[in-house]
């Protein structure tokens, strides 16, 4: 069971890292087609498809990878992953408008990028959630000589 596990958390940290670097890649070609918008239209318009889908599916294997990790994980660290994912989820939003404005073609990672922060946390709150829930529930449901009560 432990290799298992250590693959899967192996898998799931690729796939994040995967995504992530997805993203990246089309942030730096969309935001260098932000100078660019006065050119060839069916060559602009193609390059923004290609790498807008490529920001998006980048963002998709990232949640993905999160998802893996939040099943992997115990209640604790689900909470504080969710924790740390819904503040970066906050800036995104916030200061994500000054960095990709919507109006521009790097406009597309903005909406890439506040999928990938609040999925993840909602990722992370739900698996901690059900963590707790089924921690407690196994804690109430052993009889008293396993918690150490003697009643």
């Amino acid at each position: 069971m432990n290799k298992l596990r250590s693959v899967v958390a192996t898998l799931a940290v690729s796939a994040s890292l995967m995504g992530m670097t997805m993203m990246g890649i089309a942030t730096f070609f969309l935001r260098r087609l932000d100078d660019h918008a006065f050119g060839d239209p069916v060559q602009f318009y193609a390059s923004l498809r290609h790498y807008g889908a490529l920001g998006w599916n980048g963002a998709l294997v990232g949640l993905g990878g999160c998802v893996g990790l939040a099943l992997l994980l115990d209640w604790k660290k689900n909470l504080q992953a969710a924790k740390i994912c819904g503040v970066v989820a906050l800036l995104s939003l916030t200061f994500g408008l000054y960095v990709f404005p919507i109006h521009f073609p790097s406009g597309a990672m903005y909406f890439s990028l506040l999928t990938f922060t609040s999925g993840a946390c909602i990722a992370f709150a739900l698996a901690a959630a059900a963590g707790y829930n089924w921690f407690r529930t196994r804690q109430s449901s052993e009889p008293a000589a396993h918690n150490g009560h003697n009643c």
